[in-house]
């Protein structure tokens, strides 16, 4: 491979970095999942500040947990159930 060509692909490569990385993260960030925990509807987030974080709704603390990482920390919002009237 000639220099110019690797140069070429090199630029290519750095290009699509400049913008998939960003992409991936702001999808990353922004994406949700329900769930049922414990005959409770809930909502599991993602999120990057280093903690796992469960909101148990008005009449119970929320509980955070540090996790020791800043990737694919998780947030979870527990609703109510739908046995409740």
């Amino acid at each position: 491979m000639r220099p110019r060509n690797a140069l070429r692909l090199l630029g290519y490569v750095a290009a699509w970095a400049v913008v998939a990385v960003p992409v991936a993260l702001w999808l990353f960030v922004h994406t949700s999942q329900d769930t049922v925990l414990a005959s409770h509807d809930a909502c599991l987030r993602p999120t990057l500040d280093g903690e796992a974080t469960l909101h148990l709704g008005p009449f119970l603390p929320d509980v955070r947990a540090d996790t020791g990482s800043f990737v694919d920390n998780r947030e979870l919002e527990v609703y109510g159930t739908p046995a409740a009237p």
